[in-house]
This record gives C-alpha cells, structure tokens and sequence, in this order.
C-alpha cells in the first residue's frame, strides 16, 4: 500500500477562530510510517494522530501533551486525511490553529 506526503513544505497564516489569536500553521513532509505528527512551536513533545485520544471541548477539538494544548484541529485533520495524506508534520505557533 502506498503512503502519501506533501512535496515541500508550506506556511500559512491567520488566526484562531475562537481565540481570535494572531497564528501560523507549517506543513512539512514526512517519512512513510510517520503518520500525522503536530507539534506545538518552542515546544519539544509531539502528539501523533492516533496514538492518543484528542480532548473535546465545545466547539472545538483538542489535542495536548503534558507540555501544550491545540484547540480547533478537526478541520484541518479532516482535510489532510481528504487529501489522502498519510504522513505529515504540522508545526503551529499558538494554542490555537488559524483559520
């Protein structure tokens, strides 16, 4: 079975949709067998999809290590995986990814 990454990576900006939080959100490829990896920017933990169940909160999805919190990270997993992409690490900057 083939496993699909993105090209190069890409940065986008905005803000959070209910913090209103100035953010920015990097997509880096990943290795086959990575899965999708987040990471929290300043921080060293990272949490992979599927090997810890995210936090729900209203209105919001979120995902946490002991280190951080990422609040309103269902959109963007429901278009990385209706891309078909299987291994993908994304870094964001604030407690919130943007819109």
């Amino acid at each position: 079975m083939n496993e699909y990454t993105i090209a190069q990576a890409r940065t986008m900006h905005g803000v959070g949709v209910h913090s209103g939080a100035s953010s920015s959100m990097t997509f880096e490829p990943a290795e086959a067998g990575a899965g999708i990896t987040w990471r929290r920017a300043g921080y060293d933990e990272v949490f992979i999809a599927g090997q810890a169940a995210p936090l729900v909160a209203p209105h919001a999805t979120i995902i946490a290590t002991k280190s951080w919190r990422l609040s309103t990270v269902e959109h963007v997993m429901a278009a990385v995986w209706a891309a078909g992409i299987d291994n993908l690490t994304i870094t964001v900057a604030s407690d919130e990814v943007p819109v």
